[in-house]
């Protein structure tokens, strides 16, 4: 069949009159495809005895589809360029197929030797954007589903919906669309899913029995479940086992988006990396969501860059969608980075919880059921910021155990014979009361370690596996220390890297030494690591994924790792590993290989990144195994050599697609460290130590409007800037709060009308700096600045303004700047007129405020509850003629109001020339009668909030 579908896609490729076939395939899915060829030695023998020795078509077939046959090469080469821009789904069985053997009674059945009929290598395509899915079957059953509700079929079926909404015409994203969710730049935790295990058969289905899940996941209201648990309890494995089981009632319209959060991989450890995944899952998900959130689309970057705006676009699609519920899982909360930029942790956690609480007041207005499921190890901070929710505690299920147990013993090697493998087994299900899945899993790779197995040894494993997981990891990294050097640096990669590596980036950073000047003379070095390689010598700590990245066995190893600093002074070096790692990468960054002249700067950096397997890594995360100015001094001749060269620093920050805010950005250190938030670097660079780099006012300012919160205080306490400066670029700065204010920073500096022109178009952040500027007292507003603030800013600005500078006058042209105020209506007039300041209303006020179309009547409202509020003839008129005979009315009762001939006119006139304006009040009583003093009955202001 692959060569049926192959070469149709050939050929429609290269004859006109089939073209429509290729444009009309957007998406293929393969099972078990054997794009590198399968075993076909048992088949080919079958076919041929069938056959009488005769060449069939069916054996010719066969020998086609051999392992590595010429024919699927040419073939492979013919497709190259028709799998780019087509979705490709690609499932791969993981169990082993029985070959065909003939039989006693002569017929060819499948009870030969189990092999793996298609490789995983030969069973994939590797492409960039292709999704590679393990099935937990063999060969001949990959694609024999039992039930609808069987978990492969459930990802067949997820996938077709996806791929059929995708070359939909009306579900398409419009371009600006396209643009906001690539400005999201999500993180594929779809690969991260796929590589985490999948529960063995049988465990976890007594979840879907429990009452606190069962009673939240069918109810029609919103839900939320918080399920905590110590590490290796199975809560990663279980959030899987709920995606891949749904446990719903029949339910159409429904969305399903999650995050598995991982501080092993650090585009899955941050809050922006979640709410951007989440955010553009929705987006991707539902047309919708994709109308509800347009609003976001005139500015994708600044929407992608700000914590805030996309917890604002999640909170609004979530309860504007007209979905009939959202399912939201987010698995460990607790791998969250803490301290990314401030707490966003807790922001985030104060946000979950609001949203929940919103989400079940009934009188809250919602369209949308959200169900919350998330998980956590058991930390304070997280359990008590979401407390309210319903809780579970996960322990090992015992049952759930013993079926772990029996299939992990399936694993071990050949030296174990039948009676030993069932004395394992046995000997484990003793000891899993009080134990947990991280430790039977550790005890079992232990076991296949021993040379020579025999009951006594398995007994005094088990014995010396303690299932406290601190003393079971001192044992452990007591024995790798015992290692080669070699072996250290292998861990070493593994625990400290910024993300998973695959086997080739570990070969290239392993044979990377320090006076290495090229790719060439690395092979000297280089040792082929395989999965089979790695397991025999560090299987007990380190495995490889389905995907081929080597990465610990959990996420509580590295704890145990980083947490004791067991590498601070490795064999191979007394420097920080974290620094070790950095002079690799920054060794490798400066090889001549990356110092010829670029012609197509793409193309070239693509074909090196094929060509030399670290060059992504190393420049994407060199800088971030440094963490602060003091240890550059470990590195500084190599820091030099790649930041002070233009063509050096413009290549990999290329590579490591470091773009520039600003088109009139030149190749400079600084503002390569802006842009990536190098704080480190930045502090040097600003520093009186940097005696090599020059930095001009330019890249000064560049620093303060688009570096984070750490480089814009490094800019300000150098001194470089002055004062008036500073503030002028930091009100525009989208990262920087009010923090920065309050630090004293901009201390001494009087605040222009364009700062705060400024700071209004910074949405949140600059609002934040407004209200703290204004409650400096060491900080001056120029008049036309205050005027600025009454006609855009929120009242908490102008209330602090007044309240930290009594010597402000309120004037008639601030009084007229907030009469035009739409955004915050009559919050910022109740500021200016309170107390009892006495103030007279002319013409231009009271036009200024009826042409206020949002906040108009809460402005006049505001007007008319202040007795020392007083109008002029003409404003008294303008009212008249331009608001509500109700309005009147209440204008009327004042004291100080005295009717005059041009009212009356004015009233008249108004309700004669324009008859089908509503110029009566609900009592039916019209302008002119109120004039002429006939209502004089009182009445409270309806306006004032």
């Amino acid at each position: 069949m692959i060569t049926k579908l192959s070469q149709a896609l050939i050929q429609s490729k290269s004859r006109s009159d089939h073209k429509q076939i290729l444009d009309s395939t957007g998406a293929i899915f393969f099972f078990g495809t054997p794009h590198n060829g399968l075993r076909t030695a048992e088949l080919e023998a079958m076919v041929e005895d069938l056959s009488g020795g005769v060449e069939t078509a069916r054996l010719t077939l066969l020998k086609q589809l051999r392992e590595n046959s010429e024919f699927l090469e040419t073939q492979r080469d013919a497709l190259d360029d028709i799998w780019p821009g087509r979705k490709i789904i690609s499932f791969y069985e993981v169990e082993k197929t029985p070959v065909v053997q003939k039989s006693t009674a002569q017929t060819y059945q499948r009870s030969g030797e189990l092999v793996e009929m298609v490789k995983k290598i030969s069973a994939q395509l590797y492409m960039q954007d292709e999704h590679r899915i393990p099935v937990e079957r063999n060969h001949t059953e990959l694609v024999k589903f039992p039930t609808r509700v069987d978990s492969t079929y459930q990802t067949v079926v997820y996938y077709l919906k996806e791929c059929l909404e995708e070359i939909s015409g009306d579900s398409k994203p419009s371009e600006s669309q396209k643009k906001l969710i690539e400005a999201l730049n999500a993180p594929k935790v779809d690969a991260f899913l796929w590589n985490i295990e999948n529960a063995a058969k049988g465990t976890f289905t007594w979840f879907l029995e429990e009452q606190t899940y069962r009673s939240g996941n069918t109810a029609k209201e919103p839900s939320s479940l918080l399920i905590i648990g110590a590490p290796g309890q199975g809560k990663t494995v279980l959030s899987k086992f709920l995606l891949q089981h749904p446990r719903r009632e029949k339910q159409h319209n429904v969305m399903i988006i999650y995050f598995f959060c991982s501080d092993r991989d650090d585009s899955l450890k941050t809050v922006n990396s979640l709410l951007r995944s989440l955010v553009a899952q929705l987006l991707c998900g539902s047309p919708q969501i994709r109308k509800i959130l347009k609003p976001y689309e005139q500015d994708p970057a600044k929407a992608a860059e700000s914590d805030y705006i996309l917890w604002e676009m999640f909170q609004t699609a979530v309860t504007a969608s007209s979905h009939h519920a959202i399912y939201c899982l987010l698995d460990g909360l607790d791998e969250l980075e803490k301290y990314s930029n401030g707490n966003e942790r807790e922001k985030l956690l104060d946000r979950l919880k609001d949203l929940l609480v919103a989400q079940t007041d009934a009188v809250h207005p919602r369209r949308s059921i959200l169900k919350f499921l998330g998980t956590s190890r058991q930390i304070p901070e997280i359990v008590n910021k979401l407390q309210g929710l319903t809780r579970f505690v996960l322990n090992a299920h015992q049952g759930d155990l013993k079926i772990f147990v029996n299939q992990r013993i399936l694993d071990l090697p050949k030296n174990f014979g039948k009676d030993l493998r069932e004395h394992a087994g046995r000997l484990l299900l003793d000891e899993t009361k009080g134990t947990f899945f991280l430790w039977v899993s550790i005890v079992v790779k232990r076991f296949e370690k021993i040379d020579f197995p025999t009951v006594a040894s398995l007994k005094k494993t088990i014995e010396e596996s303690s299932t406290d997981l601190d003393i079971l990891y001192n044992d452990l990294f007591r024995q790798i220390n015992q290692l080669s050097e070699f072996a250290q640096k292998v861990v070493v990669w593994v625990v400290y890297s910024k993300r998973p590596l695959t086997l080739r980036e570990l070969e290239a950073a392993l044979a990377t030494q320090m006076d290495c000047k090229n790719e060439e003379s690395t092979k000297d070095h280089k040792t082929e690591l395989t999965p089979e390689s790695l397991t025999s010598v560090l299987g007990i700590i380190l495995e490889t994924t389905t995907e081929g990245f080597v990465r610990l066995i959990h996420q509580s190893a590295k704890d145990f790792i980083m947490g004791k600093n067991r590498f601070v002074n490795p064999s191979f070096g007394t420097i920080n590993p974290n620094v070790y790692i950095a002079k690799v990468c920054m060794t490798y960054l400066n090889f001549d290989d990356f110092k010829l002249g670029h012609k197509n700067y793409k193309t070239e950096i693509e074909a090196l990144k094929h060509s030399h397997p670290l060059l992504d890594y190393a420049a994407r995360h060199w800088y971030s195994h440094i963490w602060e100015k003091s240890e550059v001094e470990h590195c500084f001749d190599l820091v030099l050599q790649i930041i002070t060269p233009p063509s050096t620093l413009r290549f990999w920050s290329t590579v490591a697609s470091i773009r520039p805010r600003d088109a009139n950005t030149r190749d400079h250190p600084l503002d390569v460290a802006t842009n990536a938030d190098i704080e480190w670097l930045a502090s040097y660079l600003l520093s009186t130590e940097n005696k090599h780099i020059e930095i001009a006012k330019n890249e000064l300012e560049y620093a303060m409007i688009f570096g984070s919160d750490s480089i814009t205080k490094a800019v300000a306490k150098s001194g470089k800037l002055s004062g008036g400066e500073l503030a002028q670029c930091v009100v525009s700065n989208r990262n920087v709060g009010k923090e920065f204010v309050e630090e004293g920073l901009l201390s001494g500096i009087t605040v222009t009308e364009s700062m705060v022109t400024e700071a209004l178009t910074n949405w949140m952040k600059g609002s934040e700096q407004l209200e703290a500027l204004a409650a400096r007292h060491d900080v001056e507003f120029t008049p036309e600045a205050v005027t600025r603030v009454a006609e855009f800013a929120r009242e908490n600005v102008m209330e602090s303004l007044l309240r930290t500078h009594p010597s402000v006058e309120v004037t008639r042209e601030v009084i007229k700047a907030a009469s035009a105020n739409k955004r915050h209506r009559g919050g910022v007039m109740k500021v200016l007129l309170d107390g009892s300041k006495t103030f007279e209303l002319d013409a231009e006020i009271i036009t200024a405020t009826s042409l206020n179309s949002q906040g108009r009547m809460e402005i006049m409202g505001v007007f008319l509850d202040k007795e020392e509020v007083t109008m002029d003839e003409n404003a008294v008129a303008l009212t008249i003629r331009n608001f509500s005979s109700e309005v009147v009315q209440i204008l009327l009762e004042r004291k100080h109001i005295v009717t005059t001939e041009k009212m009356l006119a004015v009233a008249s006139e108004n309700t004669a020339s324009d008859p089908k304006r509503s110029d009566r009040s609900d009592s039916g009583v019209d302008r002119a009668d109120l004039c002429q003093g006939r209502l004089f009955q009182r009445s409270s202001s309806p306006f004032i909030n």
